[in-house]
């Protein structure tokens, strides 16, 4: 599920600006603003935040190249301690109220492989997770506490190691825009290597079709986006 959120840096750009965020349906609501002071509240917040940020680098690896669109604004990733993540401009706070991911992720998207591109969003993601952990962890003593947390954190791969473990091979997408009046009667399908688009029933002539079709979509919306993800 996604719910739509409008930038607010213009309210002439609000129909560009509409970014998606993954929700979660089962976590908690935990606000962004919480600050956590014991290892085990600062790891939890870590591991939430990274949760959100392997969807967006996992299952909903469309939507994030999708969103990452280099002719939009300077753009980051955020990972959430509710278990979301979702793509925005940077906070106008300054200094922020809390370390800031790295700026500007769209605008290599299309200068480089797809899997380079993503690899390199997830190291800046590791170093933000990272740079989060540090700052709430400032008050901790130097020796048993800080330590522990640390431990905790390299126990466990980083998102840049996920990566790679997701795509072994080299990641190919492939994003075509087509206008809906051109098209009519779209399906959504979910195929089972865990991608997904949306595409024109099968043909007519298949009749019985060899498996059940999924219900036609209404298509109301201005476009539809089909990204299709595999190894080469």
């Amino acid at each position: 599920m996604f719910r739509r959120e409008v930038s607010s840096s213009s309210s002439a750009q609000n129909d560009d600006m509409h970014h998606r965020r993954v929700i979660s349906s089962s976590s908690p609501p935990i606000s962004d603003d919480y600050m956590p002071k014991t290892v085990e509240d600062i790891f939890v917040n870590y591991r939430l935040r990274r949760v959100g940020l392997l969807r967006a680098f996992g299952t909903d690896v469309a939507t994030l190249y999708f969103l990452c669109n280099p002719d939009k604004n300077n753009l980051c990733l955020y990972g959430y301690p509710d278990g979301t993540w979702d793509v925005r401009e940077p906070g106008v706070l300054l200094p922020p109220n809390l370390p800031e991911p790295a700026v500007g992720i769209n605008f290599a998207r299309d200068g480089m492989r797809a899997i380079v591109w993503l690899t390199l969003v997830a190291v800046h993601s590791d170093s933000w997770l990272r740079s989060l952990a540090s700052f709430f962890g400032a008050g901790l003593s130097r020796d048993d506490s800080r330590e522990s947390l640390f431990e905790r954190i390299n126990d466990i791969p980083t998102l840049a190691e996920k990566v790679k473990e997701y795509y072994p091979g080299q990641m190919r997408i492939d994003t075509r825009i087509t206008p809906l009046q051109e098209m009519e009667n779209l399906c959504s399908y979910g195929h089972p290597n865990g991608t997904w688009e949306v595409n024109l029933p099968a043909e007519a002539e298949e009749v019985p079709p060899e498996l059940p079709e999924p219900a036609l979509e209404s298509t109301s919306q201005e476009i539809v986006c089909s990204v299709m993800i595999g190894s080469l």
